[in-house]
């Protein structure tokens, strides 16, 4: 049996002549450029506009890595994903992709209203009346 031909977690692959996974591995294909793809490809079939917006997130990282004098870019990409209904808290990490600290943003990719209610309501002490999303 070849891995390439099961699928785990569903059939949005399952209509391309090879696996995505294959075909990047194949073609030594970068971790993030790899990951805009899967999340271009499954989009219709899996997380519709929540997909693209992963795929997007993954270009601004390919952006910011290899194309790092290209700000307004770099500005044009977050302005869609936070006008997206994103909410970006900041957040450190011990260290960045480099070795040095840098705050890092955490995307919410639930709807504004979700986000708000549920930040209403862990700020309440309700938390455990979240419903799920």
């Amino acid at each position: 049996m070849n891995a390439f031909d099961t699928q785990i977690g569903g059939t949005h692959y399952s209509k391309y002549k090879i696996q995505p996974t294959e075909f990047l591995i194949t073609n030594r294909i970068k971790f993030a450029e790899g990951n805009a793809i899967k999340y271009i490809l499954r989009h219709e079939d899996k997380e519709g506009i929540k997909d693209i917006l992963k795929a997007i997130h993954y270009i601004a990282m390919i952006v910011e890595t290899i194309y790092p004098d290209e700000k307004e870019i770099q500005k044009r990409i977050a302005f869609v994903l936070e006008e997206k209904s994103m909410e970006v808290p900041e957040q450190s990490t011990p260290l960045g992709v480099f070795g040095h600290e840098r705050p890092m943003p955490v995307c919410d990719l639930r709807p504004k209203e979700a986000v708000e209610r549920d930040a209403s309501r862990a700020s309440s002490g309700r938390e455990d009346e979240r419903s799920p999303v």
